[in-house]
């Protein structure tokens, strides 16, 4: 994400329009899936439950990533496994 800013602001310096871009992988997870990968990397277990959806949640949110790869060059590094583990890292050594 910070190399992704990092270009935009170069994009932005260079005189170019102001625009909106998305940044994600492009790859779409279940708020289930999503919690179980932070189990499997955290080792630690996190309380949930099944319910509904929410009166207005969409079917299907994924970031469209297609422009900042047009616009800036960039594409995702990280799979949601490396994205979990390096926010737990950085979690674990913050004091709040």
């Amino acid at each position: 994400m910070a190399d992704a800013h990092i270009r935009a602001l170069e994009y932005l310096d260079n005189k170019v329009e102001s625009t909106i871009i998305n940044l994600g992988t492009g790859d779409g997870y279940s708020v289930k899936e999503i919690i179980d990968e932070a189990k499997k990397v955290t080792g630690i277990y996190i309380k949930s439950e099944i319910t509904g959806r929410r009166a207005g949640d969409p079917a299907v949110l994924i970031a469209d990533n297609r422009k900042a790869k047009e616009i800036l060059g960039w594409q995702p590094e990280y799979n949601l496994n490396k994205i979990i583990e390096t926010a737990w890292k950085w979690h674990r050594f913050q004091k709040f």
